[in-house]
């Protein structure tokens, strides 16, 4: 299955599912790409935000990382990301739980040295042990951190609504967003929605943006996004079928936004 059933190849955009979890108090998250695909069929293909058919993409399928070790699959999903960011292209990796951030961050860090890392998120993400693992969706960005991978000024969170622990990161607000300067990797968490709008998370927590907040935002801060990943969307929580088609729908405006950019 592909996204809206069809792909280009050789195109500026590519989507890659990376179906992986680990500890999770609610599994499912592994589901989403193949959700998310099935999902595009029933949204038009037209975005109706920009008058421009979704075409210009093309969808590489899954790395293969359900299912195997955890070590593995960490190894397997930093090198398969590599490979295809090598191309220069747009890539939207389409989670799994947010531990994918991880091994896919230091991808694009290899490539891209002076790339810096744009985090929405309702948490912080930076606890140094969760249910006795070092490296999970609720530590990936401390490992990031105490790999000196990344330096404190080249993370920035928007959206958090809960931080603990306290990073040593700016937590943007909307107006210090719009500043920003650079060439970003965006790590996107579904669960910087509202629950009330975007139900299929496997952590929800109160507050959070609307679909409209979050298109005006990425309307103004698009020049800024190289590549993304989407994650925690969890099928299995929710109203799986409005959550993913709100989902769909705000990967087709990443795709067409990318089309009518030239980057890199």
């Amino acid at each position: 299955m592909k996204f809206f059933g069809k792909d280009k190849r050789n195109a500026k955009v590519v989507i890659k599912g990376v179906p992986f979890e680990f500890i999770s108090p609610a599994g499912g998250c592994a589901l989403s790409p193949y959700f998310l695909r099935y999902c595009s069929e029933f949204i038009e293909t037209k975005s109706f935000y920009f008058n421009k058919e979704c075409e210009d993409f093309e969808d590489k399928g899954d790395i293969p990382c359900f299912g195997i070790d955890f070590e593995e699959a960490i190894n397997l999903i930093e090198r398969e990301s590599r490979e295809i960011l090598k191309g220069g292209k747009a890539v939207f990796f389409i989670g799994g739980d947010h531990t994918i951030s991880f091994p896919i961050f230091k991808s694009v860090k290899g490539i891209y040295p002076d790339i810096k890392l744009l985090i929405f998120d309702a948490h912080t993400d930076f606890r140094d042990l969760f249910m006795g693992s070092k490296l999970n969706h609720a530590t990936w960005l401390k490992r990031l951190y105490d790999e000196k991978v990344i330096k404190e000024d080249e993370v920035f969170l928007f959206g958090v609504r809960e931080n603990f622990p306290e990073t040593p990161f700016k937590i943007l607000k909307k107006e210090e967003l719009f500043e920003l300067e650079g060439q970003f990797y965006l790590s996107f968490d579904l669960d910087v929605f509202k629950p009330e709008v975007f139900s299929s998370v496997t952590n929800p927590f109160p507050g959070g943006l609307n679909f409209e907040e979050l298109m005006d935002i990425l309307i103004k801060i698009k020049n800024l996004i190289v590549s993304a990943d989407f994650v925690e969307f969890n099928p299995l929580r929710g109203d799986p079928l409005l959550s993913g088609t709100i989902f769909a729908t705000l990967i087709r405006e990443f795709i067409v936004l990318k089309s009518l950019q030239s980057y890199h």
